[in-house]
């Protein structure tokens, strides 16, 4: 390993990269070919006092290989694409600070293809753009609310604007933005009223997606409710004094079931929607009876399957996002995560009204309560999903399912109820847990 401690060696280094012709090649297609922006030799030139800078920094810290060896090289007299850039920035970043240490972050990133424009790109390449994302270095632009995606526009020419706050991003951390664990870019600015109650926000939902209230909001109790035995806000989840850290990793990795299950219940199709379908859908729930309770729930998708056929049911759904930030312990004794969705009744006979109490015969479930559920409309809503960490007897390893099949317009709370309505006719107190 190549230690690098005086500054004029990574000026030279840098020189030196500038006239070598033996790079790394980037597709012709991705070469930016307007004629404003910055070349390479300009770029180079930007990156002296930030390389002065961070030798400084570091004269008496080991610094990562031999930068010379694994830098991106380029064309001097070239205009600089985005996607270069950056590379070279992320890869000066990984010679002072080291690789990329959040491999999970990492992983989150590519599975979740969090960056939109990656793929025309070689693999050393896309490595450095996901790396320099996870960083914070660069998040670009959203490809639109509720869809975790971001597009770098890494073909375009690199501006001198643009080129100063890599720089500024490189040997100020501070200066980054943050991203969630599962890929996401958060804000810090308009937060919602009650952003104390999160770890963080995410800048791809609205204020209206957390500020509605959580189920333990919308409960009543008998007793004076206590954090960590009958509910546990998001921004305590990781909070080893109210929280089982073992088990709120496990709903961190596996909170997705709620989108898979969501997904197959509002994507629906009487013609097609049948064996493969019914067992997809019973792999996501909860079963704490075993193979009992499974068998159980296969009977009752297959019941709802019957209804839905003579019903010439059709469900397409559009969007489902879930935020796993918003994961949260409610006092019926289980966890819940907070997803966005839209999706349309496409066709049906017959869909119930919410008075019916039988729009469960629409979308799958143990309640189903929409005001506005009805043929042709496009319904958008937030709803809590029920998630439960459980030991599958089957193949004799914890798994996270559906416990509580509750979807419906609760947004509201109910404070016009009594204490008796909840506890009895003696029942004389109520107490109700407020936001933070």
């Amino acid at each position: 390993m190549r230690n690098l401690k005086k500054s004029k060696y990574g000026i030279q280094i840098l020189f030196g990269i500038m006239v070598l012709m033996n790079f790394f090649v980037i597709p012709s297609e991705a070469k930016a070919k307007a004629v404003y922006g910055i070349t390479g030799e300009e770029f180079f030139a930007m990156l002296q006092p930030a390389i002065q800078q961070l030798e400084e920094e570091t004269k008496d810290e080991e610094t990562y290989g031999n930068l010379e060896s694994y830098m991106i090289k380029i064309e001097p007299k070239k205009r600089l694409n985005r996607a270069e850039a950056i590379c070279i920035v992320n890869q000066i970043d990984q010679h002072y600070s080291g690789n990329f240490k959040d491999n999970d972050l990492y992983r989150n990133i590519a599975i979740n293809n969090r960056i939109g424009d990656i793929s025309q790109f070689p693999m050393e390449i896309q490595a450095n753009l996901l790396e320099a994302y996870g960083k914070g270095i660069i998040v670009g632009k959203s490809k639109g609310m509720y869809t975790g995606k971001r597009e770098l526009d890494l073909e375009a020419p690199v501006t001198r604007k643009a080129a100063n706050l890599l720089i500024e991003r490189l040997v100020d951390p501070t200066k980054r933005r943050n991203i969630s664990f599962d890929g996401q870019v958060i804000r810090t600015t308009n937060l919602p009223k009650n952003y104390k109650s999160y770890p963080y926000v995410l800048e791809g939902y609205p204020n209206e997606f957390y500020e509605m209230d959580f189920r333990y909001n919308r409960t009543m109790h008998s007793t004076k409710p206590k954090k960590g035995y009958d509910y546990i806000p998001p921004i305590d989840m990781a909070n080893s004094k109210y929280m089982d850290q073992q088990k709120f990793e496990k709903l961190k990795k596996e909170y997705e079931v709620a989108t898979k299950n969501l997904a197959l219940k509002l994507n629906y199709d009487y013609r097609t929607s049948k064996k493969k379908w019914r067992e997809d859908l019973a792999s996501t729930y909860c079963y704490l009876g075993g193979k009992e309770a499974y068998k159980a729930k296969i009977k009752q998708i297959r019941e709802y399957q019957k209804q839905a056929e003579k019903n010439q049911l059709i469900l397409k759904v559009e969007v489902i996002a879930t935020d796993p930030g918003t994961l949260y312990y409610a006092v019926v004794g289980d966890y819940h995560v907070r997803c966005y969705v839209k999706f349309k009744v496409v066709h049906a006979k017959n869909v119930p009204t919410m008075e019916s109490d039988k729009q469960n015969e629409i979308i799958f479930s143990q309640r189903t309560s929409i005001k506005n559920l009805a043929k042709g409309n496009v319904v958008q809503g937030y709803f809590d999903i029920s998630l439960y960490p459980y030991t599958n007897q089957a193949i004799n390893d914890e798994k996270v399912g559906i416990l509580w099949d509750v979807i419906g317009d609760e947004t509201y709370r109910i404070k016009n109820w009594k204490p008796e309505d909840f506890f009895g006719e003696k029942a004389k107190t109520g107490y109700f847990i407020d936001s933070i």
